[in-house]
Order: structure tokens, then C-alpha cells, then sequence
């Protein structure tokens, strides 16, 4: 086998760089005969889907079923990839770059799309690199930039040309190219080669040992050059080890020489062979005859069964007349294939049109001719036949979905759709599939109103408890909690309750707050702290104050005003014992002066009683002061 006898080694590396989210892709397949390499690049935002991996995925499946290095074929798995990429942009578009690398160990050749790179190294040059479907590549060709220019221009990443833009897309392929022994191939996204000039990539050649010291080689120099902004990027080295050696096969004889030896051979030919008339004309009918029936065959092949019928009704009426029984059997039994070809065809166009049921009754009735003709594939008919089966499970999946879901049995009706849906994608109906993607996310949000719904009332339940506790704090907390919840779903009606629900928790909570603070300048106050009874009034009021309780802050600074009464009729009044202490002490100035102190207080305070009294004790005090002077100097 073809790999046996030959060495490839893929070594690879792929980075988010300094994203969260890497949009890169790569995989490979190794088969006996043929290798294959495919990386691509998203270029779209899409998080739920990666655009990258479903291309590269599509063309690796497409390739394992018909691996091949031909041209067209590598085309096909690109085109195919674009469209089964427009077939998953649903709510966004997905946009991929790609690079598709076949080989059969001997030769290889590539496609690609976009700015993602192939470099060919042999003997430590750079013997080949693609081109880009970019802006800068148009500028560099026509002259504006130089190649130096090409990988830093600031319109590198700016695609022409890219797998999601367009139903239909032309990549470019190369033509095959022989590999040799330790030639290396290596591929890379953008984000690898915009930090890299071309002469660093070929550099150390020489020294690199395998293809996984190559890639890490190329990761550090393309590292040492980022400072920041790094975008996702990706580097495979294949190593061509050993190259499959073809062998050497019989040499063909030039033309020139294959004419010399027909043309005599012609010539003699004309004497050799003599036939009478009779048998000349027999053969000749013969003939005509075989040649409508292989027209009429190739008509058959290519579906044209309407445009065969002509032809072999014509031979069999020749053949019919020449006695040539076996000839009439064999087109009577290609009347009947054409026959089952159009009832095949009419089941086609009513699968297109969704009549799966009609579909099914002419794809039925055409293998029945087919067995009855007993020279036809079945392997086509069946696997029509099998995905109508399939399509009507899933139709039947679908509607006992909708009766689940009708009857508000959302986890069953999910069950159902799944079902139906893993049909739908199987069968590659992008209409259907759609259609019950959007019953599945109704349902899911049905489930999910539920799941919250369950929760609200759960949450309630536990801000009621804490409510009969006198929590009130955490019982607003589980209440705003629900409303968070409430609000998401679009609940208008419950937010609105809950609301009014929390904004009377609050005032029952400020007024227990408020009136603990009360009672705790009761308590300070009937202790004489009147600081203490004050500031706890004051705290008060404030509280009182952000739950707007105007009614309570008043009262409160009524209070307030009369523990400040208090305690400067306390102050006047212990004033006014130290100016007595002071009289007894003949310390009349000093005396003097407490009594003045205290009589300011009781004049601020309104008390006019008292400040009588003490006006009586200063001029007691200014007599005593005066005799007390005349003994002093007498």
C-alpha cells in the first residue's frame, strides 16, 4: 500500500493567542492511498457555532468517501464545504477561510480560499507559497505595495474571496506537484503569518530535526516578534520523510510509429475480407439497430428515459423482423426500466414538494419493476425508499410533539422533537429542521417560565418565613431576589406586586429600627446620658427619615428637643450647686460667674422661675463680695 511505503509526519499547533475563543481549525486523515490536510480560519463572531470546524469536518467526510488528488475533486469538497457552511447560517452568517492539502504520497496539490497559507520548503528554500484572496495581494500585483509590504499592509485580512460570502465560490487550485524527500509542507492562518517575514521561516532549515521541533521553532520567532493583540493562530509542519517512489511502467510506443504499423495493416485488410450483399445488409441493419439500442443506453444512464423510449422501439421493431428474439427481450426489459426511471422521477419531484406519501407509493412501485427486470442497482431505490420511511417517522415524531405541547407536557413534547429533528438533519432538510429548532426553543422557554416560576414561589415562601421572624432585611433580599427572577420572564404584574410587598416590609422594617433606636433614648435618658438619649433620637429621625415617615420624624424631634432641654437645665442646675459650693468657699467672683452662667441657661431654656432665683444669689453674692473686701482692707 501506498502509505506503507512512504513517511509523512503532521505535527501541529493552534492558539486563541490573546482571544478568549479560538476560531481556528485543523485536522488530517491518513488512508492507504491518500493523505489529506485541511485548516481553516472563522471569520465571523458566531460563539454557538464554529464556522471553522464545520468546514473542516465537511471536507474530510467528503474526502473519506471519495478520496482523490484530481482537481475537480478538491474543488467539489471546497464548494461543498461553502454550501453545507450557508446551510448552518440561520441566525448569523458563518464565513471561514480554508486550505485543503491532498496528497498521494508522491504527489500533492491544494486548494484554498481566502488568506490561509501553504508554504512549500525543499533544501531550505521556499520553493512555492499561495496567494491570497485579500486587498494586499491585489495591491501587490498590480504594483502599489512590494512583497516586503505584503504581510504587515493593513489590508491583509481584508478577503475578496471566502467560504459563507456566496452560494456558489471558485477556489483556486494548484496544479500537482512531485514531492522528494524531505521536502516540507507548512500551513498556517493569518495570526502565524502576519508576525513572521518569509526568510524566518526558512531559516534553521538545516538544523530543525522533525516536523514537531519545526513548529515549535516557528512559535517562538512568531511570539518574539508580538508585543500584544495576538490573534488566534495555527502552524502544521508535514514532514515528506520518504517519498512513495512510482514505479517505472512499459514505455509507450510514439505515434508515429503506431501509424506505420496500423496503416499497412488497413491497407492488407480491404483484400482479406469479402462479404455477399445479403449478409452486408443483414449486418448493416443489425448494426443500426445496436447503435440506437447503446444511444438509447447512454440516454438511460443520464436519466433521459422519454428520449431512449423512441430509439428502443424503433431497434425493436428491426430486431423483431431479423427473428432476433434475445435482442427484443433485453429492450423490453429497458422499456420497463424507463419505465420504473419515470415513475422514480415522478417520486422525486413529490419529495421536493413534501408529498412524501406519493413519493413513497412511486418509489415502491418502481422497485417492484426494477426486481421484475432483475439488472438494476437497488441500492439507489432503497435508500430513497429508507429516507421517505425516515422523513414520515419523523413527520409522526413531529406531530406527537405538538400534541404534547398542546396538552403542556413540555418534556415530552421535547423528547418528540428531538427525535424528528435528528431525522430532519439526517435527511438534510433544512426547512424542517428549522422549523422544529424554533418549536424546541419555544419549549425550552416554556420549561424554563416553569423551572423560574417553581423557583419564585419557593423564594416567596422563604421571604415569608423570615418576615414572621422579624428578619426583615433578609426577607427583602429573597423578595428582590423574586423580582429579579420576575422581571427577566417579563412578569410585569408580579414585579409590580412585589414591589409594593417590599416597600411595606421597609416601612415595617423602619419603624422596629426606628423605634428600637427610641427605646434605647428612653433608657439613656431616664440614666441622665442625655449625649446617649440624643444621639439614638437622632438616629431616629434619620431612619424615620429615609423611610419618609414624616409624621414620626416630627414627633421624634419634639423629642429631641426636650432631651436638649433637659440637659441644659441638668448642666444649669449643677452650674448653679457649684456657684453655692463657691459662696460657701468665699470665692464670690467665681461664685459671680457660675450664677451668670446658669442664668443664661435658664433664660435660653425659658425658665423664668429659676432664672428669678439665681438673679436673686448674684446680688446676695455681689454684697457679700463687698463687705468681704472692706474687713479685707479695713
Amino acid at each position: 500500500m501506498r502509505r506503507e511505503n512512504s513517511d509523512f509526519v503532521t505535527k501541529f499547533v493552534t492558539s486563541a493567542g490573546d482571544f478568549k475563543i479560538n476560531k481556528d481549525y485543523f485536522a488530517y486523515i491518513e488512508l492507504d492511498d491518500y493523505a489529506c490536510w485541511v485548516l481553516a480560519d472563522g471569520l465571523d463572531s458566531a460563539t454557538e457555532k464554529m464556522s471553522a470546524e464545520i468546514v473542516v469536518n465537511s471536507i474530510l467526510s467528503n474526502f473519506s468517501e471519495e478520496p482523490s488528488l484530481k482537481k475537480r475533486k478538491i474543488k467539489n469538497y471546497i464548494k461543498q464545504a461553502n454550501q453545507r457552511l450557508k446551510e448552518e447560517s440561520r441566525t448569523m452568517s458563518l464565513q471561514s477561510t480554508v486550505l485543503v492539502v491532498v496528497s498521494d504520497y508522491h504527489f500533492v496539490r491544494w486548494g484554498y480560499v481566502g488568506n490561509t497559507r501553504l508554504y512549500h520548503l525543499r533544501k531550505e528554500k521556499i520553493r512555492s507559497c499561495t496567494t491570497d484572496h485579500s486587498i494586499a495581494q491585489m495591491m501587490l500585483e498590480v504594483g502599489d505595495i512590494s512583497k516586503q509590504q505584503l504581510n504587515q499592509h493593513q489590508e491583509r485580512n481584508n478577503l475578496n474571496k471566502y467560504l459563507g460570502k456566496d452560494k456558489s465560490i471558485k477556489p483556486k487550485i494548484s496544479k500537482k506537484v512531485e514531492l522528494a524527500d524531505d521536502d516540507i509542507l507548512v500551513l498556517c492562518t493569518s495570526g502565524f503569518w502576519e508576525n513572521i517575514m518569509d526568510q524566518e521561516l526558512k531559516s534553521d532549515l538545516a538544523e530543525i530535526k522533525g516536523s514537531q521541533e519545526l513548529v515549535d521553532n516557528l512559535e517562538t520567532k512568531m511570539l518574539s516578534n508580538t508585543a500584544s493583540n495576538l490573534d488566534n493562530y495555527s502552524i502544521v509542519s508535514v514532514f515528506a520523510n520518504k517519498v512513495l517512489q512510482e514505479a517505472v511502467g512499459k514505455k509507450k510506443l510514439p505515434i508515429k510509429k503506431i501509424a506505420m504499423i496500423i496503416i499497412p495493416l488497413l491497407f492488407l485488410s480491404g483484400g482479406v475480407f469479402m462479404y455477399n450483399k445479403r449478409v452486408s445488409k443483414i449486418r448493416a441493419k443489425v448494426m443500426a439497430a445496436k447503435s440506437k439500442v447503446n444511444r438509447a443506453n447512454r440516454l438511460i444512464k443520464k436519466g433521459q428515459g422519454k428520449k431512449a423510449r423512441p430509439e428502443l422501439e424503433e431497434s425493436k421493431k428491426s430486431f423483431k423482423k431479423l427473428g432476433k428474439d434475445k435482442e427484443v427481450a433485453k429492450i423490453n426489459k429497458q422499456l420497463k426500466l424507463i419505465d420504473a426511471q419515470e415513475l422514480e422521477k415522478k417520486g422525486d419531484k413529490e419529495a421536493e414538494t413534501n408529498k412524501y406519501v406519493a413519493a413513497l407509493s412511486k418509489y415502491k412501485e418502481a422497485k417492484m419493476i426494477y426486481l421484475k427486470v432483475g439488472e438494476y442497482n437497488l441500492k439507489e431505490i432503497e435508500a430513497k425508499i429508507f429516507r421517505i420511511n425516515r422523513i414520515l417517522k419523523g413527520k409522526d415524531y413531529q406531530r406527537e410533539g405538538t400534541e404534547s405541547y398542546n396538552s403542556g407536557s413540555y418534556k415530552e413534547a421535547k423528547q418528540k422533537y428531538n427525535l424528528a429533528l435528528e431525522i430532519y438533519r439526517e435527511c438534510k432538510l433544512s426547512n424542517q429542521v428549522a422549523e422544529v429548532k424554533n418549536k424546541l426553543e419555544k419549549i425550552d422557554q416554556k420549561i424554563a417560565v416553569n423551572d423560574q416560576s417553581k423557583k419564585v414561589k419557593q423564594i416567596k415562601s422563604e421571604a415569608k418565613e423570615y418576615l414572621q421572624m422579624g428578619e426583615y432585611k433578609k426577607a427583602i433580599n429573597k423578595y428582590i431576589e423574586a423580582k429579579v427572577i420576575c422581571s427577566n420572564l417579563g412578569l410585569t404584574t408580579e414585579v409590580t406586586k412585589i414591589n409594593t410587598k417590599i416597600e411595606r416590609i421597609n416601612k415595617q422594617f423602619v419603624l422596629k429600627q426606628g423605634q428600637e433606636y427610641e427605646d434605647a433614648a428612653v433608657i439613656e435618658f431616664n440614666k441622665q446620658n442625655f449625649s446617649e438619649a440624643l444621639f439614638n433620637y437622632q438616629q431616629a429621625a434619620k431612619t424615620y427619615s429615609k423611610g419618609g415617615l414624616a409624621n414620626k420624624v416630627t414627633k421624634v424631634k419634639e423629642k429631641i428637643a426636650s432631651v436638649e432641654t433637659a440637659k441644659f437645665l441638668a448642666e444649669a442646675e449643677n452650674i448653679e450647686d457649684l456657684g453655692d459650693q463657691q459662696v460657701n468657699d468665699e470665692k464670690y467672683e467665681a461664685a459671680l460667674s457660675s450664677y451668670q452662667e446658669a442664668k443664661e441657661i435658664y433664660d435660653q431654656v425659658h425658665k423664668r422661675e429659676d432664672s428669678k432665683r439665681v438673679q436673686e444669689k448674684i446680688k446676695q453674692v455681689k454684697e457679700k463680695n463687698k463687705g468681704f473686701f472692706k474687713r479685707l482692707f479695713s
